[in-house]
């Protein structure tokens, strides 16, 4: 009674149909285009995260500036250098007192004084008067070769503030005994009555390395 009808001949199904693909088809086209976009936005947010993070940990143009924000008012002293190691002197004093806990407060009344100095650092004082021959090196302090002790004695010698620049500024070794080009950094009373403790630091001015003071490192 009833007959078997083919949907697709019916023209209204057709219809249907063929807007259903149409849709599907379009929302195939637009669906890399919202990929895209999403993609856009993802990276524009992670650029601006790493600008932003960039100027926020950038190195100040001006160092002198910089000390006195942290430090206030409190003097600075050291050799007038028209050049610098990879550490700088502002630099280097801020690595020292960051150690020593010194800020704004504790330092009221006391000056900073920062030199750039070539010292050596030894463990056997045998082993500092066999570089000091060998190197042809005049040293002022230097343990006496007659006493008993000698082979045991620790300790470091400056060998004078380093004037002009040098080509290497990384540490020197050899047996027992070590040469470094140091920012010497020390905090006095005004009026250099004294030194209060800690007032005396060691920065290698090649790494910025802290250098226990007497010690081969």
């Amino acid at each position: 009674m009833f007959k078997n009808v083919e949907l697709s001949t019916i023209p209204q199904y057709t219809s249907l149909k063929l807007e259903e693909k149409e849709s599907t088809t379009e929302a195939k086209k637009r669906f890399p285009f919202k990929a895209l976009a999403c993609g856009l936005i993802v990276l524009a947010f992670v650029v601006g995260m790493l600008a932003f993070t960039s100027l926020l940990f950038a190195p100040s143009d001006n160092p002198e500036a910089t000390y006195h924000n942290l430090y206030g008012s409190t003097p600075l002293e050291g050799g007038n250098y028209s050049f610098s190691p990879p550490i700088s002197m502002y630099r280097a004093v801020d690595i020292a007192l960051a150690s020593d806990g010194w800020n704004q407060s504790s330092l009221q009344n006391m000056t900073v004084h920062a030199s750039l100095e070539k010292m050596v650092f030894y463990t056997n004082g045998s082993a500092l008067l066999e570089y000091a021959d060998k190197e042809n090196v005049t040293l002022t302090g230097y343990p006496s070769a007659s006493n008993p002790s000698i082979g045991t004695m620790s300790g470091f010698e400056t060998l004078g503030e380093v004037t002009v620049p040098v080509d290497n500024y990384q540490p020197q070794f050899y047996d027992q005994v070590t040469v470094r080009y140091i920012w010497s950094i020390t905090v006095m009373q005004n009026g250099g009555s004294s030194i209060p403790p800690p007032g005396i630091s060691f920065v290698d001015a090649s790494s910025g390395e802290l250098v226990p003071v007497g010690l081969l490192i």
